[in-house]
């Protein structure tokens, strides 16, 4: 009779987890409905989406594998509200939709973190996370210090015959020397993206408005570019050794660098490889999953297939299709459908929990999940920085389930995206938020991710079996959340 039980529970879930991935609207529901709709409509959101996952048990593996998904997660719940496009009124504009697709700006940028973890993991190039920019771009002319010049005994020269990067002769700044790759990861590199954005803006702009191509039809040569003018340019705080970081300092530009190293990696651009190693080995729609802003203004006169993002011209939406350049695409321009997005966040909720990652499409040691969402140490720092090597800001609180929260916002100017995972809860879960309109301020954010928390928080309340598969866990953590702050990026 026990053994007739254990049957019949894993036949139940795993039949859950089939529908919730390939019939989404079974899962709509009411209560996450209902704070969106309130939300909406106080703050004026022309659309949003909610999501609500969480991971599943062992038992499922085999399913996970026959179905050719490599994410054992429960799509505990979902709703959306508004519309793709709030500047026109049309009878063929469609609302917003969970096979929509929204960018999710910085959020992006911890793909960019476990491609580099996949690519230490491989030992195919011999790097570490203390390897230097020097090492990997050993061609490039370098001052005259005490610094290794030593290569990784690799023949990386992808970048070394670009006329952008080396559009003159020049010296990387001694600044540059101890950067590694754990710098830019945790956004201690040095670089100030403020003051070095001012110069570089309007001429990353204007090179790809030519829409010129690189040696070798390198599509992307505003990136060498951009790198070749970074490294020109003094550091105001670099690092004083590749184990001491820097003071803390928010960094696109950093990430593109990251994006260029992978790219000299792989001698491929960074769309390729995120592509090839992160989408299709989690499956994601290539209808729904892209690069740059998902609808673009191309045909603004026809009802818009995907979400357009919005900004305020005399307190009136505007939609728009714009985006930022593509030099910073490893930094965060990503669209994704809320299906296609829990993919990837379940991936990291999986395996923070399970010791046993062999199954794994892109990192096969638990080991290195538990390195990317836990706060990194330099050798000779005091503290570990906040922001994770794996592109997460993390924050340890016994509030919260597990006593930690991993998070991240994203915004272009015209979409926010937010994404709160609780790795280390009994039963590891996530809520992710997107909305087609840039910054709505500090209490719409907070009230949003309050209410969701709240739902599930209250989950149990109903003995359905839709919000969990233990019901004795009580979480709590939202008391924390209302005096988290939101930090822009």
């Amino acid at each position: 009779m026990l053994l007739f039980s254990i049957i019949q529970r894993c036949f139940i879930r795993t039949i859950l987890r089939k529908l919730s991935y390939d019939n989404p609207d079974l899962y709509h529901n009411a209560e996450i409905f209902k704070v969106i709709t309130s939300l909406a409509l106080k703050y004026d959101i022309p659309g949003i989406e909610a999501l609500i996952i969480q991971t599943i048990g062992q038992e499922q593996l085999s399913d996970v594998i026959a179905h050719k998904n490599p994410n054992p997660y429960h799509l505990m719940g979902y709703a959306t509200y508004g519309t793709r496009r709030a500047d026109i009124n049309s009878s063929l504009l469609r609302n917003i939709s969970i096979y929509d697709a929204f960018h999710i700006g910085s959020c992006a940028k911890s793909m960019a973190a476990i491609l580099i973890a996949n690519a230490i993991e491989s030992n195919l190039f011999h790097i570490q996370y203390n390897t230097t920019l020097r090492q990997i771009f050993s061609y490039l002319t370098w001052s005259k210090d005490n610094t290794s010049t030593n290569g990784l005994g690799l023949k990386l020269d992808y970048l070394s015959s670009s006329e952008y990067l080396l559009k003159e002769s020049f010296t990387v700044d001694s600044s540059w020397n101890n950067v590694t790759l754990a710098h830019l990861l945790t956004h201690t590199s040095g670089i100030q993206d403020e003051s070095t954005k001012e110069t570089l803006w309007s001429e990353i702009v204007n090179i790809e408005a030519k829409n010129e191509v690189d040696n070798n039809n390198y599509l992307f040569p505003s990136r060498r570019y951009t790198f070749g003018e970074l490294l020109k340019t003094p550091l105001a705080k670099p690092p004083s050794s590749v184990n001491s970081p820097s003071g803390y300092m928010y960094s696109n530009f950093g990430y593109m660098i990251i994006g260029l190293v992978l790219e000299e990696l792989y001698s491929a651009p960074y769309e390729t490889i995120i592509k090839r190693l992160l989408f299709d080995k989690l499956h994601m729609n290539s209808n729904s999953t892209g690069f740059g802003a998902p609808q673009s203004d191309e045909n603004k006169l026809n009802p818009p297939k995907q979400p357009y993002g919005h900004y305020r011209v005399d307190n009136q939406w505007v939609s728009t299709g714009e985006d930022n350049p593509s030099a910073i695409t490893a930094a965060g321009r990503i669209h994704f459908s809320g299906l296609d997005w829990t993919k990837y966040i379940a991936n990291h909720l999986y395996r923070a929990r399970d010791n046993n990652a062999n199954n794994d499409p892109i990192i096969s040691s638990s080991s290195i999940y538990e390195t990317l969402q836990s706060p990194y140490k330099f050798a000779n720092a005091s503290l570990a920085s906040t922001y994770t090597i794996g592109g997460w800001q993390s924050e340890i609180h016994s509030a919260y389930p597990g006593g930690l929260l991993l998070w991240h916002s994203g915004s272009n100017g015209y979409f926010m995206s937010y994404a709160f995972l609780y790795p280390k809860a009994d039963v590891p879960f996530a809520i992710l938020v997107n909305y087609n309109a840039g910054s709505m301020g500090d209490d719409a954010d907070r009230e949003i991710l309050y209410g969701l928390n709240l739902v599930y928080n209250n989950r149990n309340k109903s003995n359905d079996g839709k919000w969990t598969n233990n019901d004795n866990i009580n979480y709590v953590g939202t008391e924390a959340l209302t005096s988290t702050g939101v930090v822009r990026e």
